[in-house]
């Protein structure tokens, strides 16, 4: 059997006051970032088909591998946490996951890395953990019909609420509560912190209208008068939809009613004086002051506010102005001021032709370097026949691409107090509608300059693979010299090093899968699994 792997090799250009530094690619899935309350900061991915997580040191070395306990007629994992001390002590890893399976089955479950069930929740789509600062911790699960709320680090089941909406909350001066809305009578029902009742609040509408849900729930958000708030949005049904917004207090007070206006935000950013934004069913964004809840400017587009590291409080919208099959499209950014005046704009590179949207924009000024330009991080995707393309960008305001990454459907900034600030991307590649496989590139900031990325398709060929003898690579465009094979438990077996390896030998091996990590002469790190028959 032969299995062929195909990397992308990193050539970079330099550019003026570049930071960013490429150190590694996780192939076959999406990487996230964590740190663990005793081992630190580890990447993991998980391996679908084989149903377990793969972990990663913060250099990117194998650390170990955990199976996850489900039925194998599953379609889908989703993991929720991933923790060694938020439910226990024993300093064990603990892994939240719900599956979904044939047929139609959910269910819920927290195991250790020694395959333990800690919880087991059948019928449940969802299982959370929920700290807020200075409470005890909460598991919360929601399943069609109903949460229930485990206590930690017994695991306990505290109540069931007949909602699978319930939400725990802590208002400014009430403290710790739980609500629910139930959207066929408009009633808000909220419990002590003992789940024992509390209050309802009535929220009203329009005959013959929907409740589309809560903004927001709390007491001195909007006002300083104790009262609850409650912001929420309903819609008429039929050809003309109808969307409004209110904001009510307890006693039914309406402090603001909104005509299409889709949905409803407070903007409560440190430092800087809380704003409501309200967004029209006309693309249009309605700035109002707090807690007058007075107009202060309306935007054409969809708007996001932001605190710029030196030049604070802006606005900001990205317009698409052409979009034409012979030419690649045209985007600007606009930013406003804290008074709502023009401040600049900011073309924003795209390379498609075909152009679909801009997934996402975010502006910052020192996170990517400290030249103090503004710079914007942002993707965007073209809708073709052949399933689409992805790219991602960070540019500065004179329009220097400090980072291209073609097949990124998406750019993160990963800040985690005491670490250094990572940048994680996922990419697309290969990309059919039958065919289409996934990786996530690591990004650091403590590295040399470094500029554009421009990518070079490099194959390797690993044959045999299941191999009971040797293991033999071909690779393009790179040469390997050195070569590393773990067990699933991340126990190196043995290591290979030489100027050019090509083939090693693995006779003595025990039967059974292990990770290599291959290096190239640039340094540069690939991993991948073989099986030893």
């Amino acid at each position: 059997m032969q299995q062929k792997i195909l990397f992308f090799v990193l050539l970079f250009s330099s550019i003026a006051s570049g930071q960013i530094t490429y150190e590694h690619t996780y192939y076959n899935g999406f990487a996230s970032r964590i740190v663990l309350e005793n081992s630190g900061e580890k990447y993991y991915l998980v391996d679908f088909t084989n149903h377990k997580i793969d972990f990663y040191n913060a250099n990117h070395t194998f650390w170990k591998s955990i199976v996850l306990p489900i039925s194998e007629n599953y379609y889908s994992i989703g993991i929720s946490n991933i923790s060694e001390n938020k439910l226990n002590n024993d300093n064990l890893l603990e892994i939240v996951y719900s599956t979904y399976s044939a047929p139609n089955i959910r269910q819920s479950k927290i195991i250790n890395e020694e395959g333990t069930v800690l919880l087991t929740v059948d019928n449940c789509y969802s299982l959370t953990i929920d700290e807020k600062q200075g409470l005890p911790t909460k598991i919360i699960s929601y399943s069609s019909t109903e949460s229930n709320i485990y206590s930690v680090p017994e695991l306990l089941l505290e109540h069931t609420y007949a909602s699978n909406e319930t939400k725990r909350i802590i208002f400014e001066n009430a403290g710790e509560k739980y609500y629910n809305f139930n959207p066929t009578t408009g009633i808000v029902t909220i419990y002590n912190n003992d789940h024992t009742f509390w209050k309802n609040i009535t929220l009203t509408k329009p005959d013959d209208y929907i409740f589309s849900g809560i903004s927001f729930l709390s007491e001195n958000q909007i006002n300083d008068d104790n009262l609850l708030e409650i912001g929420y949005g309903y819609y008429g049904i039929g050809e003309n939809q109808i969307y409004q917004s209110k904001i009510i207090n307890e006693e039914g007070i309406t402090l603001l009613s909104l005509d299409n206006v889709r949905y409803i935000d407070i903007s409560d950013i440190d430092g800087l004086a809380k704003k409501l934004i309200a967004y029209t069913t006309t693309n249009l964004s309605q700035i109002y002051s707090c807690p007058s809840l007075v107009l202060e400017h309306t935007y054409d587009g969809s708007i996001e506010r932001v605190k710029l590291e030196i030049s604070g409080e802006k606005y900001y919208d990205n317009k698409i102005y052409s979009i034409n099959s012979n030419v690649p499209v045209v985007a600007e950014t606009i930013i406003y001021n804290s008074n709502h005046t023009l401040w600049k704009t900011i073309t924003t590179p795209i390379q498609f032709s075909e152009f679909g949207s801009i997934i996402s924009v975010h502006a910052s000024e020192t996170k990517f370097n400290s030249d103090n330009l503004v710079e914007l991080a942002y993707s965007c995707y073209s809708n073709t026949l052949d399933g689409g393309h992805y790219e991602s960008n960070i540019i500065n305001e004179n329009g220097t691409v400090l980072l291209n990454i073609p097949g990124a459907s998406s750019i993160f900034l990963s800040e985690i107090p005491n670490l250094s600030k990572k940048l994680i991307t996922n990419i697309y590649y290969n990309i059919s509608f039958d065919n289409i496989q996934y990786s996530s590139k690591i990004y650091g900031f403590d590295g040399p300059t470094v500029g554009v990325e421009d990518f070079n398709l490099m194959q390797i060929t690993i044959s045999p693979n299941p191999a009971s003898s040797y293991l033999e690579f071909k690779a393009e465009n790179s040469i390997i010299k050195k070569v590393v094979v773990y067990d699933l438990q991340g126990k190196i077996i043995q290591k290979f090093e030489n100027d050019n390896i090509k083939k090693i030998d693995i006779q003595k091996f025990d039967a059974g899968l292990y990770i290599a990590r291959l290096t190239d002469e640039n340094n540069k790190s690939y991993t991948y699994k073989f099986i030893k028959n």
